[in-house]
């Protein structure tokens, strides 16, 4: 078993992140060899005593940790910033706001990587399409249309920024080529930056199934924000949050 980084991308939500490390922890960390965490907890969702309250919990789980405080959320900063500081040759990136809703096997997403597959991902509901189409990777279609009738399309290999784990060398290339003025997530697609998208598109994303229900993870960000009334939209490929009127 090879050592591995932990990523951790965490608003200042405690009661999100004190679920999503219970689950991840006690059905899948607690039988890896981690070296490091390195997180990153901005001002998301709550104040300077919630993010103290994450901190606490992230030191609670990882005893070897760096942890990013920044003044002003930015998420693409975030994310760019913890993949920097990973080292080891597997990393496991994590968000505040999944729970693991199986015990899982390390051995079944580590020995996935390889030369064409550079991202083993946990599968949850939203991807349903995926499965429809490839059964086991992140396929999507670049398409062009003509008066709105799309007259071709070419497959490609999509990547995404939900839990998984990733080739290390793969992970810090893909931050090295970040452009700061877009979500991570959407300039991994077309056409808001060809020079990453070029890069990622080239290896695979793989999905991997849990072996009671198809689901292995579950999204709890969806019904925090509704919860909170917000909404999000995505404006020129970075991601805008509004407060639904009363």
């Amino acid at each position: 078993m090879p050592l591995v980084d932990v990523c951790l991308i965490s608003g200042s939500r405690p009661e999100l992140l004190r679920s999503t490390l219970l689950s991840f922890h006690s059905q899948l960390i607690k039988n890896l060899e981690v070296k490091k965490c390195i997180a990153n907890v901005d001002l998301f969702g709550g104040d300077e005593r919630s993010r103290g309250e994450c901190i606490n919990l992230i030191r609670s789980y990882f005893p070897n940790v760096e942890i990013f405080t920044p003044r002003v959320p930015n998420l693409t900063v975030a994310v760019k910033s913890v993949w920097e500081g990973t080292t080891e040759r597997v990393v496991l990136h994590l968000e505040d706001d999944w729970i693991l809703l199986e015990e899982c096997s390390p051995e079944r997403f580590i020995s996935a990587l390889d030369d064409k597959t550079k991202a083993v991902k946990f599968y949850f509901k939203e991807k349903s399409r995926v499965l429809e189409l490839d059964q086991q990777f992140d396929i999507d279609w670049i398409r062009k249309k003509v008066l709105g009738i799309t007259i071709s399309k070419k497959p490609y290999n999509r990547h995404g920024t939900s839990p998984g784990f990733f080739d290390g060398d793969f992970l810090r290339e893909w931050a090295k080529k970040m452009d700061l003025n877009y979500d991570p997530e959407k300039q991994a697609k077309p056409p808001w930056n060809p020079t990453l998208f070029e890069y990622v598109s080239r290896y695979r994303s793989k999905f991997i199934l849990g072996t009671k229900e198809a689901e292995l993870i579950c999204d709890l960000g969806r019904e925090w924000r509704d919860g909170k009334r917000l909404t999000k939209r995505v404006v020129n490929g970075r991601s805008e949050w509004k407060k639904e009127m009363e």
